[in-house]
């Protein structure tokens, strides 16, 4: 017996000391292996509003309403960090799709012209900086983007119909969560507050999105 006791104690110590020098990781943890490095996105969702845009044109006075689009495009991006870090920075390119009909009314010399019918169909690439907190398979983030648009607007008065190209200077608000269903595939809704500018004006739009992320 007083052999036994010994080598009892012992091996206890020895496995005390090895279960010490293996770390746990977990998925569920702050600062995960969830959420690193370079991935690709599909985006898509609803453009909800606009601002409404009044402008005066070779002394036509024009008053415009813009009504419920929609946007689609992809995100491509990596996020830094090791496994340990709770807060990371993103950098993102975000292209997509972004179209919306409005309806409008001209005004000239007293004579109005109802029932303008405006489609405006439109490219938007944005590079957007964003930091993450990586909260486990939970991870919100917020940042801001610039870029630039291009737009195809075509008026529709009667039988009459026009068009008109134009780019411009882009700037957005960003903020989204992630869900992580895996430690490389996330689930995420965003919300996007988007400023086309031309000549100084601003057309003001707020996008509400999902897609899907997958790391390489």
């Amino acid at each position: 017996m007083k052999k036994i006791i010994p080598s009892i104690a012992a091996a206890l110590a020895m496995a005390a000391t090895v279960q010490a020098e293996v770390p746990i990781y977990s998925m569920d943890r702050p600062g995960s292996e969830s959420g690193r490095g370079l991935y690709l996105a599909a985006q898509g969702g609803v453009n909800f509003h606009q601002t409404t845009v009044n402008d005066t044109l070779d002394g036509v006075n024009i008053t415009s309403k813009s009504k419920v689009g929609g946007f689609g495009g992809l995100k491509l991006g990596y996020v830094f960090g090791t496994a340990l870090d709770t807060v990371r920075p993103v950098v993102e390119l975000d292209g997509f799709y972004n179209g919306f009909s409005q309806s409008a009314t001209a005004e000239y010399l007293g004579y109005k012209i109802d029932n303008i019918k405006v489609k405006v169909d439109s490219g938007a690439l944005m590079a957007n900086g964003l930091v993450r907190f990586a909260l486990g398979s939970f991870q919100p983030y917020f940042g801001a983007g610039l870029g630039g648009y291009a737009t195809d607007e075509t008026a529709t008065v009667g039988n009459v119909k026009g068009s008109v190209n134009q780019t411009g200077f882009a700037w957005q608000l960003v903020g989204g969560v992630d869900c992580y269903v895996t430690q490389g595939v996330s689930i995420f809704t965003e919300y996007k507050f988007l400023n086309y500018v031309d000549s100084g004006d601003r057309l003001g739009q707020q996008l509400v999105g999902a897609g899907v992320r997958f790391h390489f």
